[in-house]
């Protein structure tokens, strides 16, 4: 797994950014005959409450399950980058000690380490039954140790090390999102399936599963200023254009924080000039996948609106563990395109689509599917599909 694709697939996507805090409601026993805990995060605007299950997370007061170890927590007190390199951040922190032999107050350690870990393997869960148990999770050795940190960084979270702060409800897409890279890593390295990194089209797969666990279109809510927020019900149309470059993204990031970025020791602005000067003049040619995913993801979505949850998850899984077979016939159905010979694109997905609806479905969403890839911009025109019922 390439480390860096961490915070390339951060990039801007997890700024942390002011949102509501909420009354403290009273605390829950946890490891004293209760096995649950309230949670609040955000949907859509509004705070939702959550009674999470606690038994399947602690073992012996420590947070242990089939897919975690151990938590380590700290609190942020600087960040540094190695050689002045955005893709080799240092964390400097404070370690704190949990204890789950008293009650969890709302916002404490306790509590964001239980939220954290609980959205983690809703979202391993969730992957695992889509994919039919193909995602092995446990091979990623290295990621069964999680790092939680209270800490205005959020833009630096990644798989391992989520970064959160105190008393801000946020949005389980953080989670969601990251253990969706997880899982796409394993699709590419362990099953082989030719995304060949970090493309929009591998993003805009990636992006649906976060928005269709979350049951929402928002990526980012609550930890994200409004600027840098990606909807996927928004129309994001094919073919992307300049503001899906790294530029435009970083304008952005600028934009969306006027005090934070004339102050040089402020964690944006360091941020900042060390992605620019490492990007250079790449700012200008090199796509944000993130939002250059969106283009797909927002297609999905729409295509889920209409065909239901269930059936399009199904629909867009069968059709990643097939994309390979149907990169191998795109001659048939498609054509040459030089630029991305050895590469599964935005075809592959479409032409995927339509023959997993016939095999589940009796073809019954084709229509749907062409539809709403056509109305993204898609030149579905140029794809040879089976005529109907074949």
């Amino acid at each position: 797994m390439n480390v860096k694709l961490v915070t390339a697939a951060l990039l801007i996507s997890m700024v942390a950014s002011g949102c509501s805090r909420m009354p403290r409601p009273a605390a829950s026993r946890v490891g004293d005959g209760h096995s649950f805990l309230e949670v609040s995060c955000l949907r859509e605007g509004r705070v939702v409450r959550e009674r999470i299950e606690t038994d399947d997370l602690l073992v012996d007061g420590a947070i242990k399950n089939e897919y975690i170890d151990a938590v380590n927590f700290g609190v942020l007190d600087s960040v540094s980058f190695t050689d002045n390199d955005p893709n080799r951040i240092v964390l400097n922190q404070r370690p704190v000690r949990l204890d789950f032999g008293k009650a969890v107050e709302k916002d404490s350690p306790e509590y964001h380490a239980l939220l954290t870990c609980h959205y983690i393997t809703r979202a391993i869960e969730y992957f695992d039954r889509l994919f039919e148990g193909r995602i092995d999770f446990n091979s990623q050795a290295g990621y069964r140790t999680i790092e939680v940190v209270f800490g205005g960084a959020s833009l630096l979270s990644s798989p391992r090390k989520y970064i959160e702060e105190r008393g801000v409800v946020l949005s389980p897409s953080l989670f969601y999102h990251e253990i969706g890279h997880r899982a796409f890593w394993f699709l590419e390295d362990g099953l082989k399936i030719k995304f060949r990194g970090l493309s929009v089209i591998h993003m805009g797969l990636l992006e649906y599963f976060t928005v269709s666990l979350n049951d929402s279109p928002l990526v980012g809510e609550g930890f994200l200023p409004a600027r840098l927020m990606r909807d996927a019900s928004h129309f994001h149309r094919h073919p992307a254009d300049e503001t899906s470059n790294l530029d435009h993204t970083f304008r952005l990031l600028r934009d969306s924080y006027p005090r934070a970025i004339l102050d040089p020791d402020s964690f944006i602005a360091r941020y900042y000039r060390s992605s620019v000067s490492y990007y250079g003049d790449r700012l200008g040619r090199k796509v944000d996948n993130h939002r250059g995913g969106m283009i797909l993801t927002g297609t999905l979505w729409r295509i889920r609106q209409q065909v239901g949850r269930k059936k399009t998850d199904r629909l867009v899984a069968g059709t990643i563990l097939d994309l390979n077979r149907y990169l191998d016939c795109r001659a048939s159905f498609y054509g040459v395109d030089d630029a991305h010979a050895d590469q599964v694109w935005w075809y592959e997905v479409f032409f995927g689509l339509i023959d997993q609806d016939r095999r589940w479905n009796g073809g019954a969403n084709r229509e749907i599917i062409r539809r709403e890839f056509a109305r993204t911009g898609y030149p579905v025109e140029r794809v040879r599909l089976a005529p109907r019922g074949s």
